[in-house]
């Protein structure tokens, strides 16, 4: 296996939990973070209700659906609603707290970031397919381990493994690492 150096998740609970179990099963030595820049997209109205499931309305989900495929097309407008956020605004702190962790800890090399499913997939389209708007080609199962790689000489990411959820009791689809 390899020895993780840092170990940073976002702020929120699940996020900041699983870090926590991370670092304690690996026994590891790895600094622990939390960087608020990992936190989920904020989806303004929508934040706190169901938008699957049995307990989502058929009016709630294709407001959603609607919203979601203007935003695609849009990468800079917000869900509606206080704290709404963009796709854009997730793509650039996300990419913020990547930059931060580059310029603060030179010397580390085997980053752990555990985050949130949009948040995931907007950063990885944006570090490998530089176009935050096909982060809906990006397959995220929860709990998924995802591998790349940046080149500091050609300062360019590369993908080694996405979306690895073989660890998982549920082992579904999505599983064996394409995008």
């Amino acid at each position: 296996g390899i020895s993780l150096d840092i170990i940073v998740s976002s702020h929120l609970k699940r996020a900041h939990q699983t870090a926590n179990v991370i670092h304690q099963k690996t026994q590891s030595q790895a600094k622990r973070l939390v960087f608020s820049q990992f936190g989920e997209m904020k989806f303004g109205n929508f934040e706190g209700n169901p938008i699957r499931g049995p307990d989502a309305t058929e009016e709630t989900k294709s407001r959603f659906e609607l919203l979601n495929d203007q935003m695609i097309r849009n990468l800079d407008q917000p869900w509606p609603g206080d704290g709404g956020e963009s796709t854009r605004d997730v793509e650039v702190r996300s990419r913020k707290g990547i930059d931060e962790i580059l310029s603060r800890y030179k010397e580390e090399k085997h980053i752990a970031i555990v985050a949130h499913g949009r948040t995931n997939k907007i950063l990885l389209a944006s570090l490998l397919l530089n176009d935050a708007s096909q982060f809906r080609t990006i397959k995220q199962g929860n709990t998924c381990i995802n591998v790349i790689d940046f080149n500091e000489r050609e300062n360019r990411w590369s993908t080694v493994l996405v979306n690895y959820i073989d660890h998982t009791e549920s082992k579904g689809a999505g599983s064996g690492g394409t995008m």
